[in-house]
């Protein structure tokens, strides 16, 4: 069919949690065929960031599901969603 494009947002387990290197553990997780569009940190509350990922894969590959319960294993993550999917 095609591409999909797909906006996650990740949030982190607490306020303490070093974005950076969070970043880097979710990098490692993400499908070699993706390719990332964005992905930082962006204020969320309270003072409280999460990042935004955003990226494009073929929809023949899939994978993300596998993706998003590796991301959500990961210590410092309290919950990984999808915030918006679509066509690219």
């Amino acid at each position: 069919m095609g591409d999909v494009v797909t906006t996650y947002q990740i949030s982190p387990e607490s306020e303490q949690v070093d974005l950076r290197k969070l970043m880097e553990e979710v990098k490692l997780l993400i499908p070699k065929e993706a390719r990332v569009q964005r992905f930082e940190a962006v204020p969320l509350a309270f003072g409280m960031n999460v990042l935004m990922l955003n990226f494009v894969i073929s929809d023949k590959i899939g994978g993300v599901d596998e993706f998003e319960e590796q991301v959500s294993r990961l210590e410092s993550v309290s919950s990984i969603s999808v915030k918006e999917t679509g066509l690219a």
